[in-house]
This record gives structure tokens, C-alpha cells and sequence, in this order.
């Protein structure tokens, strides 16, 4: 049960919202059948906002699964961060166009940004009935196209804008993109390898698409589609190298022509005038001397 509001409470309350119908007076004066109406008290309630309330319903929440619950959703100051927001909570863009279905989400951007502002969720299709929490003063019932009205009296200024995306539940779209690991945490399949037990780990962040690198003690191989990606990368990278020869290459001024060598000129013949080269006297060859002749003895005789 919901705890009884105090008099200075109920005063706040009752300020807030008559402030936030003055916004939206254009289109409520237009219709006076479009309802505005507090169907929920949370003053100053911090604990969700706009973005939560439109993702979250008690008959979704799984126990255990954190993304589930009711809470605030603060990365949503763009469309990225919303979307991410929105995936985890099993929410995925679908087109506009068209009627939409109960429990749809619809996110609201003012004219001239880039940025969500608002989120409803889609209650009744049949009636337009839509519901959403303003800030923190508690939930309204409120028509579709109500809070796109301009400020009064100021065309040219709006409090959400005009409505311009829109989410819807998918559990199949969500399964394809989370596993589970073996402690049970959720992660992106994208980020989770599976085993040959049919389960699955978390990649470390040191792995690269498109290359292959230790995980635990294990190498993890890239996905086809990674490898295919990183084939293409070279391929064009190897184009754009050819390329940029090629350009230079036309560019560059033609190489200057070698000068020829000069031809090595036969010697010039020897002239009378030109002096000969001197022969040196050869040394005389060495003379041997005449051996000794011996003496004849004379033969004595007798007398």
C-alpha cells in the first residue's frame, strides 16, 4: 500500500503537475477528452525515471537478473547510450510507422537536438493511452500525442517534442544477443566463447577482432565474420598503398640520362724525340783462375 501523502506533499504534488498540463495546455484545450491524469505517487522518488518506468513491468523481473528490475536508467544522453540501456533490458528499435502495441515504448526528442528527452510506454493502443513518469512526482496516464504539444503561447518551444523512435520486447532478439557465462553472469555473445560443454566464458579484452590472442592459456580464433572484415582491411589498405605509387610515381620529374663514360684512348706510339729506356751495363761474368801447375822435380844422379 502506498504511503499517505502530507498535506504539504499533496500541495507540492498538486503544483507540479498543474505546471507540467500548462505545458501541453495547446493540444488539452484543443481535446478536452485527452486525459492527464496521476495514476501513481512517488514524490521525489530518485529511484527510477521516464527511461526505467517505460522498460519495466514487476511481471518481467527475473531474479537474479539485475536488468530487470524496476530502476533509473541515467546513460541516456544519447541515442547510442540508449540503445545499449535499452538492449540489456531486452528492448529493440522497430519502426514508427504505423499503430503501435501495448507495451511498446515510444522516446520523445525536441526539435533541433539530437538527444532523447522523454519515454512513454504504450498502455491502451485501441484509446491512444500511453503512461509515463514526470520526473520525480509519479506516473500520469496521458494521450499519445499529448506531451508533443508546444509550450503555450511559445510555438516555437516544447517540453519533449515530437516522437520519434520506438522500442519493443523481444526475448528471442534478446537471446541472441546475451549468454550467460558459468557463474551466471549475462554477457554479450559477441564477448562470450563457447565451450565444448555447451557453455560459455568471457573473452578478456586483449582479444582483438581479426587476430588471434591468448585467453587464459587458450588461443581464441576470430569469428569468420571478423576474419573476413580484416581481409578486406588489408585489401584496401594494399589498394591505397598501389595507389599513392602510382600517383607519385606519374609526378616524379623523368630520371636525368648517365653521362657516357669517356673511352680509354689507345697509348700514344713512342717518337724518335722520346727517350728510350737505358739498359744498365750487365756485370762481367766471373773469370775461374788457372789451376797451379806443379814443378817437375829434377833426377838425381850419380856421379
Amino acid at each position: 500500500m502506498a504511503a499517505q501523502l502530507s498535506a504539504q506533499e499533496i500541495t507540492a504534488r498538486n503544483g507540479f503537475h498543474a505546471t507540467m498540463r500548462s505545458y501541453f495546455q495547446s493540444i488539452e484545450d484543443a481535446n478536452p477528452d485527452i486525459p492527464y491524469e496521476i495514476i501513481g505517487d512517488s514524490v521525489n522518488d530518485p529511484s527510477f525515471n521516464c527511461f526505467g518506468y517505460a522498460v519495466w513491468d514487476p511481471a518481467w523481473e527475473v531474479e537474479g537478473d539485475e536488468a530487470t528490475f524496476r530502476g533509473r536508467i541515467n546513460d541516456a544522453d544519447t541515442w547510442p547510450m540508449l540503445d545499449i540501456a535499452y538492449d540489456r533490458r531486452k528492448f529493440y528499435p522497430v519502426p514508427i510507422t504505423g499503430a503501435p502495441l501495448a507495451n511498446d515504448v515510444e522516446v520523445y526528442q525536441v526539435p533541433g537536438t539530437n538527444a532523447p528527452s522523454h519515454a512513454h510506454k504504450v498502455i491502451d493502443p485501441a484509446r491512444n493511452l500511453c503512461a509515463s513518469k514526470q520526473e520525480a512526482q509519479g506516473l500520469i496516464a496521458h494521450d499519445r500525442l499529448l506531451l508533443t504539444s508546444h509550450i503555450t503561447n511559445q510555438p516555437t518551444r516544447f517540453k519533449y517534442g515530437e516522437l520519434v523512435r520506438r522500442y519493443r520486447r523481444s526475448e528471442a532478439e534478446h537471446n541472441k544477443r546475451w549468454v550467460k557465462t558459468k557463474s551466471g553472469r549475462k554477457v554479450k555473445a559477441k564477448d562470450a566463447e563457447k565451450t565444448k560443454s555447451g557453455k560459455h566464458f568471457q573473452l578478456k579484452k586483449g582479444v582483438i577482432d581479426g587476430g588471434v590472442k591468448k585467453n587464459s592459456g587458450k588461443k581464441v580464433k576470430s569469428t569468420p565474420q571478423s576474419s573476413k572484415k580484416s581481409t578486406e582491411d588489408t585489401s584496401r589498405a594494399k589498394q591505397a598503398l598501389l595507389k599513392k605509387f602510382t600517383l607519385w610515381k606519374g609526378s616524379s620529374p623523368p630520371p636525368k640520362p648517365k653521362a657516357a663514360a669517356p673511352a680509354k684512348s689507345a697509348a700514344p706510339p713512342k717518337t724518335a724525340g722520346t727517350p728510350s729506356k737505358t739498359t744498365l751495363p750487365t756485370r762481367p761474368a766471373a773469370t775461374t783462375k788457372p789451376a797451379a801447375t806443379t814443378k817437375p822435380t829434377p833426377k838425381k844422379t850419380t856421379e
